[in-house]
């Protein structure tokens, strides 16, 4: 199943979000826990809301680095995959939470840019109502 849910956990440092994110394409899935600021995750979820500008047009938001002085790395970036009529989000996920637990994921979640737009206003949502998980799950 094809699908991205955010968890906001609590947190008490001020505008902060913990978040649990996991993300499945087909076969393939990954789970990560990030930090990030309210500002981060809402200017996503705005630049998703009017994807694609262009065909060369991209979206990201990156936590971490795959250096491994992280404890994850996070990518998640729309992109138009094929000359306009193919769109998608690239997920990367990796953990280095210890040496037995290591382990990446990579994957693209095919959708449609009314998706993706839908996307990026729950992401909005989320950041004002972080009471409920979002849950994404496009057409394919």
């Amino acid at each position: 199943m094809n699908r991205i849910q955010i968890e906001v956990l609590p947190y008490d440092e001020e505008n902060v979000l913990d978040l649990i994110i996991s993300a499945s394409s087909f076969a393939f899935s990954g789970m990560v826990e990030i930090f990030t600021t309210h500002q981060e995750l809402t200017e996503f979820g705005k630049q998703l809301s009017s994807f694609p500008s262009d065909r060369n047009h991209k979206v990201s938001f990156e936590y971490g680095n795959n250096s491994g002085g992280w404890a994850s790395h996070l990518v998640l970036q729309a992109a138009v995959i094929e000359r306009s009529t193919l769109f998608a989000i690239h997920v990367r996920m990796q953990s280095f939470a210890s040496s037995i637990e290591n382990a990446v994921a990579e994957f693209l979640i095919p959708a449609d840019p009314a998706a993706i737009n839908k996307l990026g206003h729950a992401i909005v949502r989320l950041v004002r109502y972080p009471n409920e998980p979002l849950v994404w799950q496009p057409k394919a």
